[in-house]
């Protein structure tokens, strides 16, 4: 079934693509925003962001979801529907004097997302996309802008 592959897919995509290890190098905090975080990969992501790998977690999905998504661990919860969904991310202090995301794990593609979601990486953040340019499941390149 898809259920091993999902949760491989999420181990892979926060840790070898995404650099984020259990062992914590950095000595500061560690952030990761999961768009798309109730789908597939992304309830797999935010489990073992939250409680393996002891990440500040913020996901994007529907205003349906959100219950689900603070249960498998997210932290803060941002509801993609909402045109203006971006200007109410906010960037976790992660000590060190940085701000922003360590990581930013795509499970939904598009080109703006990666636009948009750059500006809340750190300088050394990692951006990993599972989609790529076109968006899974939607017919418009963009949303949330």
């Amino acid at each position: 079934g898809a259920v091993p592959w999902a949760g491989l897919s999420a181990l892979a995509a926060l840790t070898t693509a995404g650099g984020i290890t259990y062992e914590n190098s950095t000595g500061g905090k560690r952030a990761v925003l999961i768009l798309g975080g109730t789908g597939g990969v992304g309830m797999f992501a935010t489990q073992i962001a939250k409680r393996y790998l002891r990440c500040h977690v913020a996901v994007t999905c529907s205003s349906l979801n959100q219950p689900l998504a603070r249960e498998l661990g997210a932290d803060d919860v941002y509801d993609y529907r909402d045109d203006n969904f971006w200007s109410e991310v906010t960037r976790p202090n992660l000590g060190q004097g940085k701000q922003g995301f360590s990581m930013v794990l795509d499970c939904v593609g598009g080109d703006d997302y990666w636009e948009r979601a750059r500006e809340f990486l750190v300088d050394d953040g990692t951006y990993v996309t599972l989609v790529g340019s076109t968006r899974y499941g939607e017919n418009s390149q963009t949303v949330g802008s």
